[in-house]
């Protein structure tokens, strides 16, 4: 209760904190000043890094009164008579070159010798991006026959006067954009036309692919990563407002067979082999209520880089990816603020921006609301989480023996980011994170005449502060200091109603991780745009375990570790300029990890080559190595929460993670097609036999490797208003455990050979809509095909199953379809006001997709040798799942 008078107070807090907020802009007064020391006062005050030719700004001076423009704006006006033309990649990335295109003039006269109907006295019209729909402020009109013409207005609108005949051609340009050709008989049949312009590529040595998937989401680090913009996605199928780990799986080969959000893995890869980052801190657990809901707000996000492979070496101590997210920074434009509630919590957040643009404060507070109110989708992710906790049995026709179930869920998650730009060499920031999940239960079983406790406790949180310094316009050096802490504590008992209290089980479950950085990072570019990057990283693990099983007054397990050792690690790397046809990027990682008093070197290498305007080729090679791992504890017999723990690599049990990968990708994007085609093959080393998900009564580690091979294809089609894409993974994921009696070779228990996804995305006006449908394969099983009777070590009666071949069937096919819409109330007066209505359906048609299917020996109480027999527990993915949101934004 004190934790929830402490959030609503916060909640106050900031809800008044928002109002006092103004807006921020970049701001440049100055009177007849060269081109070159204007750019470098912007690549000091706002981090931006410019690539032109010199001799195209020599002698090219400039007058500017320009008060809180974005850097487009900026840039248009700036460059609106210089003859160049410039291009932003990625954040801050800025090409210029020479326009080839001829001079517009300033105002052309009418001609009055034509005749009626064959020429236009005043042309008009406005000029818009064809993705967003927004205005493209002084984009140039003129005509091609005689090289005059004039410049669209700040709201993209043109209107002068006009000596255009029907057999002339207009052309439209803009900075940033593919020039347009129009037969002048548009203007005669349609008086001011809106005029679309596409995005622009330069030449066969720079191929930048934007909307990748659909508005904010494109690639990256020449086609290494995905950029995940979740302000600007919109509306995503089965997701009433974004979801960014569900959103991620949309991605060709990332996925959750068992149907959560933040579990979910990558080409073959375990989910505790994915690094995920919030401003430099490492997150350990990244969701709520059993991986069903992100724990991050995505309005608060500004970017996510997402790394299927291939990442660089400033990386580390993951085996498989990389999920980087960032949120807003210092050169913030404007403050933005939201409030919302779906069936699920309620929250609110900001991005609040100082008037002089130079201090940026973040915020983001949300809340289940499952105290208050129990929605349709909390109560179908209750009923879909409750099939691990208790085994139920069909009904009786009296309805006696139906389990009684009282239970109760609460999260709560916050962040909070403050960066300054406290001069103009220095930025300073820090970050702090919190969350909470409480859980318990009660269940009575009459069938089994068992009455189980479940009591929960899981708390995350970390801070980061980091100092960034540009010594020069080439080289920047950055500190980060960071701390995480994992706090997982999780007690049971299983009281047998009708029997001694001997009979009666008891467990605890104890695991707290810390890890604190330091790490030191160094760039240079040099002058053609080669790039080297090289830095030290100190990384400090403590990791503590304690698991305890009682049946009565005997120990059924006990297992308890405290193990801390630290981490040192160089790295160096080198990126050949991105405008080059050909690239490469070589570097490498050396880790000293005390705890085995040994080094590990993780080289890397990345290639790309454009084959054309169109098409780009890419390899990616690396090896990574992973210091803490998930084990999987497995209750056996013992029914409740089967929540992984971490455990630190030693020099007896518990080995390193190695993996070794390999990428070999092409890549298309022409107009409004992209396709993109990834080969993949990952080794893995340094697996035990607790992590793999599929021995029911494990006795000693056994250590084994993991072999992923596969493609994954996307297509996408993107017309005005809709866009359509359609993503196919064929993989397969071996294991390898020599130790085992039966064959050593079989599935991953999460291996699914075939996922394909398809997606459409319809934007009408402030109406948006969305369908997708999923189809999966069933993930491995094993089949438990007879029962075995011994004695325990105290000479008590014990049943013993009898498996057969490790994860040798296949559960049925997974396949669900879904749909969201979402629409936009505006406000007239106050254009940045709007307020947020959405429905969305996951499962449309509530197919029964199975995730698990595990075996039990059923020994009911009171019965006899011959009552005991093999029973089965299938679990499945959510059903039908509706979910609404209001949300308000200013």
């Amino acid at each position: 209760m004190r934790i929830k008078k402490i959030f609503g107070v916060l909640f106050l807090c900031f809800f008044y904190f928002t109002a006092l907020a103004q807006q921020g802009g970049i701001s440049i007064n100055t009177n007849n000043t060269s081109l070159e020391k204007i750019f470098s006062q912007l690549e000091a005050e706002h981090n931006y890094l410019f690539s032109f030719k010199k001799e195209d700004i020599e002698n090219i001076r400039v007058s500017i009164n320009a008060e809180k423009k974005d850097i487009h704006s900026l840039l248009t006006e700036l460059l609106i008579n210089t003859r160049l033309e410039f291009e932003i990649v990625g954040d801050n990335y800025i090409i210029l070159k020479k326009s080839k295109k001829p001079d517009p003039r300033s105002v052309i006269p009418s001609y009055t010798d034509h005749s009626p109907g064959n020429y236009i006295n005043e042309l008009c019209g406005s000029v818009v991006d064809s993705f967003t729909q927004q205005p493209l402020a002084y984009a140039s009109i003129y005509f091609k026959k005689t090289n005059r013409g004039n410049y669209a207005l700040p709201d993209g609108s043109f209107k002068f006067s006009s000596d255009l005949q029907k057999n002339d051609t207009v052309v439209v340009s803009y900075a940033g954009y593919k020039e347009k050709y129009f037969p002048a008989d548009i203007f005669f049949k349609k008086p001011c036309p809106k005029i679309q312009l596409n995005y622009y590529d330069f030449g066969d040595d720079f191929i930048v692919v934007t909307d990748y998937l659909t508005d904010g989401i494109d690639l990256g680090d020449n086609g290494a990563a995905t950029i995940l913009r979740p302000n600007r996605i919109g509306v995503l199928p089965g997701q009433a407002e974004p979801d960014i780990f569900t959103t991620i799986q949309f991605l060709p080969g990332i996925n959750s067979s068992r149907g959560e959000s933040s579990n979910f893995n990558v080409r073959g890869g375990a989910a505790d082999q994915n690094l995920l980052l919030w401003e430099g801190i490492p997150i350990y657990h990244a969701s709520h209520y059993f991986g069903m809901i992100s724990a991050f707000n995505p309005y608060i996000i500004d970017k996510i880089k997402i790394y299927r492979g291939g990442f660089g070496p400033e990386y580390g101590g993951r085996a498989s990816s990389v999920i980087d997210m960032e949120s807003a920074d210092s050169d913030l434009k404007e403050s933005s603020f939201g409030a919302g509630v779906n069936f699920l919590n309620a929250y609110t957040h900001g991005q609040v921006a100082a008037p002089n643009n130079n201090l940026t404060f973040v915020y983001s507070l949300r809340r289940s609301i499952s105290d208050m109110w129990r929605s349709p989708t909390f109560e179908n992710i209750t009923n879909r989480n409750l099939q691990g906790f208790v085994n139920i049995p069909p009904p009786s026709p009296n309805g006696q023996n139906i389990p009684r179930v009282s239970d109760a869920f609460n999260f709560v998650d916050s962040h909070f980011k403050l960066a300054a730009q406290v001069s103009s060499k220095d930025k300073i920031s820090g970050s702090f994170f919190y969350t909470v999940n409480d859980f318990d239960d009660r269940i009575v079983n009459p069938n089994r005449e068992q009455e189980q406790l479940d009591i929960l406790d899981l708390k995350s949180n970390g801070g980061s502060i980091k100092w960034e310094r540009n010594w020069s316009e080439r080289f920047t050096s950055e500190v980060l200091a960071v701390s995480t802490l994992y706090d997982y504590d999780y007690s049971y008992e299983i009281n047998e109603l009708e029997s001694s209290p001997s009979s009666n089980r008891f467990g605890h479950k104890f695991n707290t991780l810390k890890e604190r950085h330091l790490n030191f990072s160094n760039t240079y570019r040099f002058k053609n745009n080669h790039r080297i990057n090289f830095g030290y990283q100190f990384i400090n693990y403590d990791v503590f375990y304690d698991i305890n099983h009682q049946k009565g007054n005997r120990t059924l397990e006990s297992q308890r570790r405290d193990v801390n050792s630290n981490t040192n690690a160089l790295y160096g790397e080198f990126s050949s300029s991105q405008e080059q046809r050909t690239g490469i990027d070589v570097g490498i990682r050396v880790n000293r990890f005390e705890k085995r008093n040994k080094n590990y070197a993780s080289p890397r290498l990345r290639l790309w080559h454009n084959l054309s305007d169109d098409w780009r080729l890419q390899f990616n090679a690396g090896k990574h190595y992973q210091f803490v791992s998930q084990l999987v504890e497995f209750k056996g017999d013992i029914l409740g929460i089967e929540t992984p723990i971490w455990v630190m690599a030693n020099d007896k049990s518990v080995p390193v993670l190695d993996a070794t990968q390999y990428q070999l990708g092409l890549i298309y994007h022409k107009k409004a097609w992209v396709v993109d085609l990834q080969f993949f093959a990952k080794e893995t080393s340094g697996l035990t036999s607790l992590a793999t998900g599929f021995d029911p009564s494990p006795r000693n580690f056994d250590i084994g490797t993991a072999s992923s091979r596969g493609v994954d294809l996307l297509v996408k089609k993107r017309w005005k208003d809709v866009r359509v894409w359609a993503s196919y993974s064929l993989s397969k994921t071996e294991y390898n455990f020599p130790t085992f009696m039966t064959d050593s070779f079989f599935p991953s228990p999460f291996d699914q050979r075939h996922v394909f996804n398809l997606a459409s995305q319809l934007n009408i006006g402030d109406f948006q809509c969305s369908l997708g449908f999923s189809l999966a394969s069933g993930t491995p099983y094993s089949v438990m095909n007879d029962i075995n009777k011994g004695e325990d070590a105290q000479g008590d009666e014990l049943f013993l199953p009898v498996y057969a071949n490790f994860n040798d069937q296949n559960l049925p096919l997974q396949h669900h379809l879904d749909a969201s819409f979402l629409y936009n109330f505006r406000s007239k007066k106050d254009k940045k006001f709007k307020a947020v209505v959405g429905i969305s359906f996951f499962n449309i048609y509530d197919q029964e997709n199975l995730y698990s299917r595990e075996y039990f020996i059923d020994n009911p109480p009171g019965g006899g040798l011959n009552d005991v027999k093999i029973s089965i527990d299938d679990q499945s993915s959510l059903g039908f799942t509706p979910n609404a949101v209001v949300r308000l934004e200013w």
